[in-house]
């Protein structure tokens, strides 16, 4: 993958939730209401980078406002990433990929704003459709796609820094050639 490729797929998949975020942090002091709008976009993304053009090999967090990656955990190269998506996930659609896509969800900011039952479900609902964006980004520039929610959890929890409970991962999306 190229950065060229990995910068357009996280532009159009995650633009939306930019705007909203840039959109926020301007006009905040103007109207502190505007912090009900953070709930629309109660997560994070991490980027698990394989094999790339020129990206080293390790974990980063995608930072969509700046449209940035910032390293988290440097790995020694591309079988190292290989056996830590096989630590992640236990399956094998993961190995050679370009690059792995981790949501991890914010489940305190998305009760904060919608306090019924259906709260934890409407998360869910609003990850997976930027997961299918993302898939089907890839998918438009001739990437393979594998998803899955089926993840070791005390390994991605410790891997990125999040609690488990009010800061579990959701998905693992994959893409590569």
């Amino acid at each position: 993958m190229t950065e060229s490729e990995l910068s357009t797929l996280l532009a159009h998949t995650f633009a939306p939730v930019a705007d909203v975020r840039e959109y926020i942090a301007k006009n905040l002091d103007d109207d502190p209401t505007l912090h009900l709008l953070s709930a629309q976009y109660p997560f994070d993304v991490f980027v698990i980078v394989g094999r790339h053009e020129t990206l080293e090999p390790g974990v980063y967090r995608y930072a969509m406002r700046e449209h940035a990656l910032t390293i988290v955990e440097p790995l020694a190269d591309p079988v190292e990433v290989d056996g830590l998506l096989d630590e992640i996930s236990h399956q094998p659609y993961s190995r050679n990929s370009a690059i792995t896509v981790l949501f991890t969800q914010n489940i305190d900011r998305e009760r904060w704003a919608y306090r019924h039952d259906n709260s934890l479900r409407n998360l869910y609902v609003k990850i997976a459709g930027h997961a299918q964006r993302l898939i089907l980004a890839g998918v438009s520039m001739e990437f393979g796609a594998f998803q899955t929610p089926a993840l070791d959890d005390p390994v991605v929890d410790a891997l990125v820094d999040v609690d488990g409970f009010t800061n579990p991962a959701s998905y693992l999306v994959t893409l590569g050639k």
